[in-house]
């Protein structure tokens, strides 16, 4: 089935998705993909089913990923602010 072209453009279009979870302007609709239930044909259920896949678990592993990396990037984020406050790092 891996060798099959309709399957490498299915694992394309879900690598894809995954890609844009970490970019502002694509971030929505590839949230409202992987959120939406229903298995009409290019759904994110249908893909799974195509990639021969568990849908439930792979959509759970791919929410987690993006919290942790939405909370890493607020931690990034505010970490200088909260050196500055506290006088680290020194001033050349």
């Amino acid at each position: 089935m891996a060798d099959q072209p309709e399957v490498t453009l299915w694992a394309a279009v879900l690598t894809r998705a995954i890609e844009d979870l970490d970019d502002a302007a694509e971030r929505g609709g590839a949230m409202e993909w992987f959120k939406t239930p229903g298995d009409d044909i290019g759904s994110f259920q249908w893909v799974a089913f195509v990639l021969d896949m568990d849908a439930k678990r792979l959509r759970e592993r791919i929410l987690a990923r993006d919290r942790a990396r939405r909370q890493l990037n607020r931690l990034r984020s505010r970490a200088p602010q909260r050196w500055r406050m506290r006088g680290f790092p020194p001033a050349a």
